[in-house]
């Protein structure tokens, strides 16, 4: 997430629709030109596509909410032979 205005940027909470989407986020303020990487984890046993909005909200006066689709695609491992 970058702060592409002038002002700093106050993240006050990022959310999701999916309970198989975990995100790790404290709240944070960005100058101007700073960014963050944000961490989400897809925690599902189902193999296939994973698809999730997000919702942020911070201090932005032209959109204080923001929503972001995302998508995931969730490989179940290989089982691994010993002999």
């Amino acid at each position: 997430i970058e702060n592409t205005g002038t002002e700093s940027l106050l993240i006050s909470e990022i959310s999701t629709d999916n309970q198989d989407v975990s995100i790790s986020f404290d709240p944070v303020a960005l100058d101007p030109g700073d960014y963050i990487n944000l961490p989400i984890t897809f925690s599902t046993s189902n193999p296939g596509e994973l698809l999730s909005e997000l919702t942020i909200n911070s201090n932005d006066p032209g959109t204080p909410t923001m929503n972001v689709q995302i998508r995931g695609s969730v490989k179940i491992p290989p089982v691994a032979a010993v002999s």
